[in-house]
């Protein structure tokens, strides 16, 4: 016999998912103030910033594909400038080319934000009008390469972690943040274990 998952879940399922997403919204704010204090990205791969910059563009894709809430759809996008602001941070207080210079520096967020729109409206129409032919493989793909370019994007820090024999300049608040954000997206699926165990 069926038994009916109690409502409360549904309002938790909300509360942590909203949690959850605002905490990965804004998680990378605390390792751009730390930056800006500090003056200074050594210890940061720079890579890092930019895979999960283009995976958050991917994520923007597929939000809109699937045509999700609202909040998911915001999630990637506040995620994407916020990636790319500490990639740009990278530079311009790290890179010979771009130190302490605003004008090159904000030149580079403007052009690399503007190609990213594109990317993201052209993959959009391209993915809608696959769709309306049957043709379903881009966007499987489009859910794919995030999480692809999620896991990769660590492979840098590591590695800058591993020469470095330390870690150095990543914010203790930023990770602290990705990880109650994992957490609470977790727990904003309790609602599909209860059903598992339901029935």
């Amino acid at each position: 016999m069926k038994q009916v998952i109690p409502n409360y879940f549904n309002i938790l399922e909300n509360v942590f998912g909203m949690i959850g997403t605002v905490l990965w919204s804004f998680q990378l704010i605390p390792q751009a103030h730390k930056n800006w204090r500090t003056k200074s990205t050594r210890g940061l791969a720079r890579t890092m910033f930019l895979l999960w910059t283009l995976a958050s563009v991917f994520f923007g894709i597929y939000a809109i594909i699937l045509n999700l809430s609202i909040p998911l759809l915001i999630q990637p996008q506040l995620f994407a400038i916020i990636a790319l602001f500490v990639y740009i941070q990278c530079f311009y207080y790290d890179s010979s080319k771009f130190k302490n210079n605003k004008i090159k520096s904000g030149i580079l967020f403007v052009i690399i934000s503007v190609l990213l729109t594109g990317v993201e409206v052209g993959a959009v129409y391209g993915i809608r009008y696959a769709n309306s032919k049957d043709i379903n493989w881009p966007e499987t793909i489009i859910g794919i390469i995030p999480v692809v370019l999620l896991i990769i994007g660590f492979v840098p820090q590591y590695i800058e972690i591993f020469q470095a024999k330390r870690v150095i300049g990543i914010s203790l608040i930023f990770m602290a943040l990705d990880m109650s954000g994992a957490l609470f997206s977790v727990l904003s699926l309790s609602k599909f274990f209860v059903h598992f165990h339901f029935f």
